[in-house]
């Protein structure tokens, strides 16, 4: 039985983007939001989106990096306790050509950085303050609309949701149990309900 080109391709889970400049607590939002949504038994996945031109992980000498410049398309490395993949495309991968990556029974892939505008319309904007707004929006080109939350270290302190932004947009502290399951209800409510997606056993 052959396979069109629609069946192989694989779903995407649902896709929150956690966007902000330097040192305005992205990394803290993610780790807190794949923590929570992990305890709820959801498969949790996540994207670091790097600005930098390039990051060679796999230095030169190394023996996968002499694998890789003999010619090998993908290299994997076996470790003690974690398998590692290194694999050069030539240009940025879209949020497509890196979802067949994760298990399919993903729910939530919580991605540092804008990776794919046109994949996902869910933002946690983080900010290091208020006044950060305006060059964040403009600088990581995010549409005001699509702020679900706001976070990071201007939300440090704020009480249990009552802090709001411009728009009306909650300000929710990831590093407060109350807030951060605040955050993760508003993320499932705004993807459209819980996902169907396989959970860990025992949640």
């Amino acid at each position: 039985m052959t396979q069109s080109g629609a069946d192989l391709v694989t779903p995407l889970p649902r896709v929150v983007n956690v966007v902000g400049l330097r040192k305005s607590g992205k990394t803290a939002v993610v780790t807190a939001l794949l923590a929570e949504l992990r305890s709820r038994g959801y498969r949790v996945s996540s994207i670091k989106k790097m600005e930098h031109a390039a990051l060679f992980l796999d230095q030169e000498g190394t023996d996968t990096r002499l694998h890789a410049d003999a010619g090998a398309e993908v290299v994997v490395a076996l470790l003690a306790g974690e398998t590692v993949r290194f694999e050069r495309s030539g240009h940025a991968g879209s949020l497509r050509d890196v979802v067949r990556l994760f298990p399919p029974e993903t729910a939530f892939l919580v991605c540092e950085g804008m990776v794919d505008r046109g994949a996902s319309p869910l933002v946690v904007l983080c900010l290091h303050g208020m006044h950060d707004l305006a060059e964040t929006l403009v600088v990581r080109g995010i549409q005001p609309g699509s702020v679900l939350a706001i976070s990071g270290v201007v939300a440090a302190g704020a009480l249990n949701g009552s802090v709001r932004g411009p728009r009306d947009i909650p300000v929710l502290d990831a590093a407060d149990a109350v807030q951060r399951r605040a955050l993760a209800d508003l993320i499932i409510e705004a993807s459209g309900g819980p996902p169907n997606r396989k959970a860990y056993p025992g949640a």
